[in-house]
């Protein structure tokens, strides 16, 4: 199967080359067995899909496994998050949203109950090992 990503144009570039650097990594380093369309925005918040919510990060898990998975990530407080955190630690949260919704995606291609709290915590993971790589 496959990983496919749209990066709006918009996104800033910095965010925009860390982002395709991660993905490169997680292509050659994880098996996406589910076709996944991941969506990386310049907005602010996302709308999820069905409640309706505002948030920076949402994976849509459809009931039919033959169609394809959806992880989009909103990047519009990056610059609040660099004033804040730092240019470092503002990249690697971003990265982190992205590992967070990876995570719903295994508990999806797994048949397990999406679990906030393993998400959480296979994110955190997922991303230092990305991190640890690139030393």
């Amino acid at each position: 199967m496959s990983l496919k990503v749209s990066i709006s144009p918009s996104v800033k570039k910095m965010i925009k080359k860390e982002i395709k650097l991660y993905l490169i990594w997680l292509r050659e380093n994880y098996n996406f067995p589910l076709d996944l369309k991941i969506f990386i925005s310049p907005d602010e918040f996302i709308v999820t899909m069905i409640s309706r919510e505002k948030v920076s990060a949402t994976f849509f898990a459809p009931f039919d496994k033959k169609e394809t998975g959806i992880i989009k990530v909103a990047t519009g407080d990056f610059d609040e998050l660099l004033k804040e955190k730092g240019k470092t630690r503002a990249l690697n949260m971003t990265l982190n949203s992205i590992s967070h919704e990876l995570q719903h995606y295994y508990q999806w291609v797994e048949d397990l109950e999406f679990d906030e709290e393993e998400a959480e915590e296979g994110a955190f993971e997922l991303t230092i090992e990305y991190l640890e790589s690139k030393l």
